[in-house]
């Protein structure tokens, strides 16, 4: 094609048309031109393709992580209330004056429930990976990016009252240290004897902690159920946006 197009050239010189020359010339860069904006645009295309595919990936792979996370904070909430009904249970057998008449396994899985307290595990290796290698800008939804960007920041609050959760159970079984004989269990037929009761359901700084317990609780089921609305509205942007 080069020589072809020298020939014509060295053709138009040869016969002094160098009008006719001076227009081919121009013809020709003009080609050439478009044939590098069509290179170029090829070429964006291509790129365009490769970051759009790259987003999908990471679209698809969040979506997966929320999904994840919603049953990981679902199961957060019932455990949450389990502790709440147990704390009701406890504080009601305190204020009525009937712990007397539980028997001694019920009694003892009350006590010891309060164990139990969350800590969220959530899946967020995919907005790790966007964040921490520079792949942000991939995401072309505001919204999208947005909650990506927002994401640790959006549960200080939940990692304070969780922190306060664990800090009040530490209490709560710290003070049961001081009269509940653990070392008898194995060896003795009624546990949790009259005396153990009577201390348990009079000692006030320990039934000021299972109110403590309760509200921490409830304050945690708020904050879960903010962030299941939260993720919800996130994986609706993520299935709007792959569908487009």
């Amino acid at each position: 094609m080069i020589k072809f197009f020298r020939h014509i050239r060295k053709s138009l010189i040869q016969e002094n048309k160098m009008g006719k020359y001076f227009k081919y010339a121009i013809g020709e860069i003009i080609l050439v031109v478009i044939g590098i904006l069509i290179a170029l645009q090829i070429n964006n295309w291509n790129e365009d393709q490769k970051i759009l595919k790259r987003e999908n990936f990471y679209l698809d792979s969040l979506l997966d992580d929320m999904r994840s996370n919603l049953l990981e904070i679902q199961e957060d909430i019932n455990g949450n209330y389990q502790i709440i009904k147990s704390c009701d249970s406890l504080l009601l057998l305190a204020n009525e004056g009937t712990y007397a008449k539980l028997n001694d396994e019920r009694i003892g899985n009350l006590i010891i429930s309060l164990g139990e307290y969350s800590k969220l595990q959530l899946e967020q290796g995919t907005i790790e990976e966007i964040i921490y290698s520079g792949s942000l800008q991939t995401i072309q939804n505001e919204s999208i990016r947005g909650f990506v960007v927002d994401w640790e920041r959006d549960f200080i609050e939940i990692k304070e009252m969780e922190k306060f959760a664990r800090q009040f159970q530490e209490k709560y079984f710290s003070i049961l240290d001081t009269f509940l004989p653990y070392y008898k269990f194995d060896f003795v037929e009624k546990k949790y004897t009259d005396e153990v009761r009577d201390i348990y359901f009079s000692h006030m700084e320990l039934l000021n902690t299972v109110g403590n317990i309760r509200f921490v609780a409830k304050r945690l089921i708020n904050n879960y159920k903010e962030k299941l609305d939260e993720i919800n509205v996130f994986i609706t942007n993520i299935k709007n946006e792959l569908d487009q």
